[in-house]
């Protein structure tokens, strides 16, 4: 569609179709039923809870816990933003911006099938990673989550060393 139309014209038809989506989904909300907090928390182990005092905006700023997690969002945010938008570039670096890629029968350009993909798996790892921070931790759960990405980045980090890629 950008071919055909430009950008413009489809992040607009985007944008108003992720928009309706969203409206119509959100009809089907609902507040929990009386209880159902007491119901989770009697599931969490305690070691596992996080504390009971609720901190004003104000009590939160004045924390060092705070500003801390914020640097680590802004970075890990920026990163990610920083790595999706050089993809093409470097995909085209490469010369497989447009090598088809076939999965389950269905075969797109490599760009277009890693974008799509990094966008699902985003998806799929954020409920993921929230149940296993009530299983096992936050902290376990972020741990493990950072060397994941970590071995992923050196594996990558290799593959362009060597300008190979197979997994046959």
């Amino acid at each position: 569609m950008i071919q055909s139309h430009g950008y413009e014209q489809t992040f607009l038809y985007f944008g108003l179709g992720q928009g309706i989506v969203v409206v119509v989904l959100s009809l089907f909300l609902a507040a929990p039923p009386p209880g159902y907090k007491e119901r989770v928390m009697a599931n969490i182990p305690p070691s596992v809870q996080s504390t009971r005092h609720q901190y004003t905006p104000r009590e939160m700023l004045g924390t060092p816990v705070f500003y801390l997690m914020y640097v680590m969002f802004v970075l890990m945010a920026a990163g990610g933003l920083m790595a999706t938008a050089q993809l093409a570039v470097i995909a085209k670096d490469f010369g497989v911006a447009d090598t088809p890629v076939s999965i389950l029968g269905l075969t797109l350009p490599a760009l277009t099938f890693a974008l799509s993909m990094d966008r699902i798996l985003n998806g799929l790892t954020r409920p993921f990673f929230g149940w296993a921070s009530v299983q096992i931790g936050r902290e376990n759960t972020m741990f493990i989550a950072f060397v994941l990405e970590g071995a992923a980045i050196l594996f990558l980090s290799d593959m362009a060393r060597t300008r190979s890629c197979s997994f046959s």
